[in-house]
């Protein structure tokens, strides 16, 4: 939990016991967000054009990943579709196959780049399943990000410790922040495999471009 003002850590649960591990969770781990993700896939979306009132197509859809080399059909839950909805009704009801249409028109590196303005560090793959949160990241970065958008789009440097003072009032740390937030992106990514075979052609076509 972090105070947008100021950027000071509020709250910080890395694990339930210090003793028995100290790999805080917070800093240290990277695990998938989710569809926490479609957060950074819709604001990168409304900077190339769409708005909350432009239709998207939330529709089954089967398309040949070059990141990953297969097939991938991603699905809403329970297997419902509602077919033309507006940007806000498909962030509202976090449907995944009309942020997979959104992601396909706007793009991946535009999406990428968007992320790492609101200071994803972690490694992003370029591949299609990122739309729906498959790249992985620490909690720290994800909250950072999401302060981001909570601030007015000032990007927050997290401080954990504001201030250490010794008994004689002499100030030893202050305002101490995690050095690996300010660091240079890390890009790296699988390598660059060969195109869709002649078959999948059809099926990466993107939807057409917001009303």
């Amino acid at each position: 939990s972090l105070d947008v003002e100021t950027g000071e850590v509020l709250a910080m649960v890395g694990g339930y016991d210090f003793l028995r591990s100290e790999f805080n969770r917070v800093t240290q781990a990277r695990r998938q967000p989710g569809s926490a993700f479609k957060a950074f896939l819709y604001g990168a979306a409304i900077e190339n054009g769409w708005t909350p009132t432009s239709t998207v197509m939330d529709s089954p859809i089967t398309m040949w990943d070059v990141g990953s080399m297969q097939y991938w059909s991603p699905k809403n839950y329970k297997n419902i579709y509602k077919g033309a909805v507006s940007v806000k009704e498909a962030i509202a009801r976090s449907l995944n196959n009309a942020a997979i249409h959104v992601f396909l028109n706007t793009g991946i590196d535009p999406t990428i780049d968007y992320a790492r303005r609101l200071g994803v560090r972690s490694p992003i793959g370029r591949h299609l399943s990122i739309s729906l949160g498959s790249t992985e990241m620490s909690l720290v970065e994800l909250v950072r990000a999401y302060g981001t958008f909570a601030s007015g789009g000032e990007l927050l440097q997290p401080i954990f410790i504001r201030r250490v003072v010794a008994r004689n009032g002499k100030v030893l740390l202050e305002n101490v922040v995690l050095n690996e937030l300010d660091a240079p992106a890390d890009t790296r990514t699988a390598a660059e495999p060969t195109g869709p075979p002649p078959e999948a052609a059809a099926s990466t076509t993107p939807p057409p471009a917001a009303a």
